[in-house]
């Protein structure tokens, strides 16, 4: 059995959504070893802030998984996530290297407790994994929003993973820059068989009604949360007024708009129950009752009522910005939403519920459905597959200075079919051999290509890859392909300072071309380009000139697939070192780093020489030829027996000569 991760969970306070994801943890994931860093634990006038009311929540919040409680509680502090140094209890180094992790995972950076224990994990070494649900519609508006931008894009740089709640959450990460490979999916969940059973009870319902004075044949909207402008209780008074009298309005919740919210009712002559603040264990019967949870807000980074709502059985109507909108409401099996802010269409998306709740088309079945997917098991997973990744990414061995040092530019693949299977085979063999390999990688689409990567041991980073490179193109796309190509070479130029490669191995001429640039000059500093082809190149004067002029120009050695890609290779004026098939890559590479590194770089000031431009005119005359006879073994690292394969063109003077001979597998 594998040797379980270590993994600390820092938080500001307990909190109630949180700890039942902990207990499960510690209880059914073995694989994941867990310890939960608080700094403090709220009174209960802290905890009742925006419910205007103190209390402490009625079930444990810290039983069942292994935690440390930093600091004492304090009436000084403040738990809510506008106090920045509210939680603040000091620097954390100790108690966080005391749990020994191999990762951190970190909600977010609104508390000073929060960017201490990122800096001191970043002072050890120690991955940082980021957990929030933060999305784009609850960003601010205006004039602030640039600046939020910003600051947003350059704090998020200080983790090394991030775990997605949800489809908001993970737009957010994205629209910020943060690679795909590094999101993972942990949605938000809660104990959702607790509230199933308890809802489930027999005669939960039908008494519940009966308390609040709701008949059979009334349609009874619930809502849950603080009466604050930012929940707008008003708006669903408002939306209840224009569905008629067979509507009840139940409100669980407290704060300072409820007695305006209570007049308004009043005055539009809405029937609502209003049964102040309900604790945890009271919550499921509520939600049982109710034929429908409304949740009009204007701004919510999620909305976990709509969780607890879905485990009871009862459909939602939500506002477009509540952050959970796209994943868990369904039009026809869990609710629907509406314009925040459109007293009619909230009118009209209660009743449109309230049909299909009637005709059977929303059930307490369909709902639980929709939320089966936002489990404690999918959490955990997300957070295992998280934290594998980024300890692979960092771990990844890089081999001595004895042995190559490949770099491989895989930013067009995307999915994995023939092609990538065989460039990974070479770069497998390589790692096999000693070699150190780093991939290169898209940082949109490339989630199964890095599952490669971390396969063989390979380190990975992400380059541009953004535009598409088109040979007929508008002026726009050209200049947006410009833009690709130095873009990309600045990437892999930034790679090649940071890892030391001796090889660049290309799989293919698409990844020459998108780091021409960077290609050309790694190659006169001595590294050595490597291209592998499974397709001949196409014909006419551009790729000839592409062929002769660019892609030549930045690499060293090729490796076709077969006699007819190599023959081909020639007409189009290839001249470097050949190999003929996938399997004489490694060969290629581990024969190139043989060579001394001065050398190499004298070789390629000879190759500057011979492609001046008196002989680049000579060229145009060139003729290639095949030598036949029996080829010499190599014996390095396993190499197959060779055909030399070399080409004659004329001098200036009318000789002719050899230039840049090459070696070809002989085939069986």
């Amino acid at each position: 059995m594998t040797k379980p991760h270590r993994i600390t969970f820092v938080q500001t306070h307990p909190v109630q959504y949180m700890a039942p994801l902990f207990r499960y943890i510690a209880a059914e994931r073995h694989d994941l070893d867990l310890t939960v860093l608080y700094a403090s634990t709220p009174m209960p006038d802290q905890q009742g802030v925006g419910f205007d009311r103190a209390f402490q929540w009625d079930i444990s919040l810290t039983d069942g998984y292994r935690h440390r409680i930093l600091a004492p509680a304090e009436s000084s502090r403040r738990f809510d996530s506008s106090s920045f140094r509210g939680a603040d209890v000091g620097p954390v180094d100790e108690a966080l290297m005391a749990t020994r992790p191999d990762i951190v995972i970190v909600p977010g950076w609104h508390s000073a407790f929060y960017l201490r224990a990122i800096a001191a994990s970043r002072r050890h070494g120690i991955p940082v994994l980021y957990r929030g649900d933060s999305n784009l519609a609850a960003g601010p508006r205006g004039i602030r929003r640039p600046v939020w931008g910003m600051r947003t894009r350059a704090v998020l740089k200080m983790f090394d993973g991030y775990l997605a709640v949800g489809t908001r959450s993970r737009e957010y990460l994205r629209h910020f820059g943060v690679p795909e490979p590094l999101i993972f999916d942990s949605p938000h969940a809660i104990d959702a068989a607790r509230f199933a059973s308890a809802a489930d009870a027999e005669g939960v319902r039908a008494a519940t009604r009966a308390r609040i004075g709701a008949s059979d044949d009334d349609f009874l909207v619930l809502f849950a949360g603080k009466f604050t402008s930012v929940k707008r209780p008003e708006d669903l008074m408002a939306a209840a007024a224009r569905l008629g009298s067979r509507v009840v309005v139940a409100t669980a919740g407290s704060g300072p708009l409820m007695a305006e919210t209570r007049a308004m009712a009043e005055q539009l002559g809405v029937r609502a129950v209003f049964c102040g603040f309900l604790n945890q264990r009271e919550l499921p019967a509520l939600y049982a009752a109710a034929d429908c949870v409304a949740l009009p807000s204007q701004s919510e980074s999620w909305g976990l009522t709509v969780n607890e709502a879905l485990a009871c059985g009862t459909p939602c109507v939500v506002s477009d910005r509540v952050g959970c909108a796209p994943d868990l409401i369904d039009h026809n099996a869990s609710g629907a939403v509406f314009t925040m802010g459109d007293i009619d269409g909230f009118a009209h998306a209660l009743s449109r519920v309230r049909e299909a709740t009637r005709g059977g088309v929303i059930t307490r079945h369909s709902c639980r459905d929709v939320l089966s997917g936002f489990s404690f098991e999918a959490a955990a997973e997300g957070i295992r597959r998280g934290t594998e990744r980024v300890i692979k990414r960092r771990d990844a061995a890089l081999a001595s200075d004895e042995h190559p040092r490949v770099v491989a530019t895989l930013g067009n693949m995307v999915s994995v079919f023939g092609l990538e299977r065989m460039s990974f085979e070479v770069l497998r063999t390589l790692r096999e051999r000693g070699a150190a390999v780093h991939c290169v990688v898209n940082r949109w689409d490339s989630s199964r290509v890095v599952d490669l990567a971390d396969a063989i041991g390979a380190s990975w980073s992400t380059g541009y890859y953004w535009y598409e490179l088109r040979r007929r193109a508008t002026m726009r796309g050209r200049m947006l392909a410009v833009w690709d190509v130095f873009r990309t070479s600045v990437d892999l130029l930034r790679d090649a300072r940071r890892f030391r490669p001796t090889h660049i191995f290309a799989p293919e001429f698409n990844a020459i071309l998108r780091s021409a640039p960077a290609l050309w000059l790694l190659r006169r500093l001595g590294t050595r380009v490597v291209l592998r082809l499974g397709n001949a190149p196409e014909h006419g004067r551009f790729y000839n000139f592409l062929w002769r002029h660019v892609i030549d120009r930045c690499v060293d050695q090729y490796v076709p697939n077969s006699r007819f890609i190599e023959q081909e290779l020639l007409q189009h004026g290839a001249r470097r070192l050949q190999h003929r098939s996938a399997s004489a890559a490694p060969v290629a590479i581990a024969a190139g780093h043989s060579r001394p590194r001065h050398l190499r770089r004298t070789d390629h000031s000879a190759e500057r020489t011979r492609s001046s431009p008196r002989r680049r005119c000579a060229a145009a005359s060139t003729r290639f030829r095949c030598h036949a006879g029996r080829g010499r073994r190599h014996r390095r690292m396993g190499a197959p027996g060779v055909r030399r394969l070399s080409r004659e063109r004329p001098c200036a003077g009318g000789a002719a000569r050899s230039g840049g001979g090459g070696t070809f597998p002989r085939f069986a």
